[in-house]
């Protein structure tokens, strides 16, 4: 999942975009996920880039991110919920995400690939997962296309 990332002390807790205006909002770099993700939510809300304060700079990773809100240089920034929980952050879920593995029919059955998705099957895997948090791996392993 993604979402609102929030300073543990910030006194509000807003549930959308319009609702962080006037709080310092970390950005990411302009080809982050989470900054595509960022112009899509604004656009949505009838918002603009302008009207968020920003503060100077982005952060290169989701662990920079929470890092940024946890040490108090932000108090809110758009990223997943697996960060927030690392950095003892408050989250606040604005979209679900499907990630989708493609993999060459061929590659399928070559060893490298099978020893990879039976670690994956593992309930260790999981395990961790739902230990970060913001994973769903209901349908994991579905075939979604099957091409020539």
């Amino acid at each position: 999942r993604r979402g609102l990332l929030l300073a543990p002390d910030l006194v509000r807790e807003p549930t959308r975009l319009a609702e962080t205006r006037g709080l310092r909002f970390q950005a990411r770099q302009p080809e982050a996920g989470s900054q595509l993700v960022l112009a899509e939510l604004l656009a949505r809300e009838n918002l603009t880039q302008a009207d968020l304060r920003f503060v100077d700079g982005c952060e290169r990773s989701e662990t920079d991110l929470a890092s940024a809100i946890a040490q108090g240089r932000a108090e809110v920034g758009l990223g997943i919920e697996a960060a927030a929980r690392q950095f003892g952050l408050r989250f606040v879920p604005l979209i679900d995400e499907r990630f989708d593995l493609l993999v060459a029919r061929k590659s399928w059955f070559d060893p490298p690939f099978q020893t990879f998705w039976r670690f994956c099957r593992e309930p260790e895997f999981a395990e961790k997962a739902h230990a970060l948090g913001g994973y769903d791996l209901a349908g994991f392993g579905t075939v979604r296309f099957n091409g020539a």
